[in-house]
Order: C-alpha cells, then sequence, then structure tokens
C-alpha cells in the first residue's frame, strides 16, 4: 500500500516539475520572441509580450521593456508605466533607457526644459553604447535652447568627438535618415563628426554591428 502511494506522489511530483520546467521554457521563447521584435523596431507587439510575462511571473528585465516599449511608442499614459516601474525598480539596468527614450519625446517635442530634466537623469556610461552620441548632442542642445551657454558649450565640445555610422540595407531606412539629419544639425552649429555611410547589403543587425565596432575601434585606437 506504502508502496503504491509512494508511485502516485512521484508520479505527481514528476508531472508538476514537468509542467514547471514547461512553464519556464515557454516563457524563455516568449522572452526572446519579445527581444527580437524590440530590437527591430515592432514596440507594440514586443510591449504586449513583455507587459505579460511582467504580469505573470514578476520579471523585472520584462517589465523594464515594457515601460520601454510604451514611452518609445509614445502611448498615453506611458508616463506612469515608466514613473511606476522606476520607483518599483530603481536599481534596474534599464533606467537608463527609460530616462534617455523620454528626455527624447520631450525633445522631439521642443519641450527642451523637460528634455534636460529628463537627460539629467541619464547614467550615460549605463547607456548602450550606440545611444551615446545622440545623448550627447542632444543634452547639450537642449541646454543650448534654455539659455544654459556654459554648459551647453563644455557638452557640445564632448559631443564633436563621435563618430555616426549607419548602413542602407534592411531596417536601416528611418536610421539612415536620421542619421543624415543630425549630421545636418551637428554641422549647422559648427560641430563636424565622422559620418560613415556603409552599403546596401549592410542591414540592422549584430553581424554587421559587430564589424562595425572592429573596424571604427581600429580607426580610434590603432592597433593597441
Amino acid at each position: 500500500m506504502k508502496s503504491k502511494l509512494a508511485a502516485v506522489l512521484l508520479a505527481a511530483l514528476s508531472i508538476g516539475f514537468g509542467t514547471a520546467l514547461e512553464a519556464q521554457e515557454t516563457r524563455q521563447d516568449e522572452y526572446r520572441l519579445a527581444t527580437e521584435l524590440y530590437e527591430h523596431g515592432m514596440f507594440e507587439r514586443a510591449g504586449s509580450i513583455f507587459g505579460d510575462i511582467y504580469a505573470g511571473s514578476g520579471d523585472v528585465m520584462a517589465g523594464g521593456y515594457e515601460a520601454l516599449c510604451a514611452v518609445r511608442l509614445q502611448e498615453r499614459g506611458n508616463e506612469t508605466l515608466a514613473d511606476e516601474y522606476v520607483r518599483t525598480h530603481p536599481y534596474s539596468s534599464l533606467l537608463p533607457q527609460i530616462h534617455f527614450y523620454k528626455a527624447l519625446n520631450c525633445f522631439d517635442a521642443q519641450d527642451y526644459k523637460s528634455a534636460v530634466a529628463e537627460f539629467g537623469k541619464v547614467d550615460g556610461k549605463r547607456l548602450p553604447s550606440g545611444l551615446v552620441a545622440e545623448y550627447s548632442f542632444k543634452e547639450a542642445y537642449s541646454y543650448f535652447e534654455e539659455g544654459l551657454l556654459v554648459k551647453a558649450r563644455s557638452l557640445f565640445e564632448k559631443a564633436d568627438k563621435f563618430i555616426m555610422c549607419c548602413g542602407q540595407g534592411a531596417w536601416e531606412a528611418d536610421l539612415l535618415a536620421s542619421t543624415k539629419e543630425l549630421q545636418a544639425i551637428l554641422e549647422s552649429k559648427g560641430i563636424h563628426p565622422i559620418v560613415d555611410i556603409w552599403g546596401q547589403d549592410v542591414s540592422h543587425d549584430w553581424y554587421w554591428w559587430e564589424k562595425q565596432w572592429v573596424y571604427f575601434l581600429q580607426m580610434t585606437l590603432g592597433d593597441a
């Protein structure tokens, strides 16, 4: 009798463990899908998936990406969602990006006072390297528009030392346009970054980013 009971309990535990493992694998698959969608600018769908993961598991990174998606979509209520995430998870590694994209929304709306405030919350050392150039310039420009010229000048001097690169292949159309727009703004202010436009086979993907990293590191650091 005891052996039968033990067998039943073991079977139940095995089923429970298998179900939990399957659920975890499903969650991981959903996270990978949402990350891929996010990286390709499909923020609405990505945000929905990240939100479901966050609601179901409390995954801090998923919650952060949900907030980022809302901010980048400029959805109504995105400020509330982002601010709630910042309050709840003050040590999240995604906070610099959340503040950065909130600042960009203010910048695009020409609300430079709010942009200065949001840019001031960004830890530039914790931003992805691909965002640093835009962050440096637009923070400086926001100070300039607010009449804070001494601060703006010091930031512009730092912003003068960066490289902009973009391909012309898949998923690059909008980025190519914004790169050229930023180049024109910079040059109108007497700032002359290195702008390198790669070929039509160069897509917005890790394969090319790795090549660009090596190329530009060698350009700036030599063979050291």
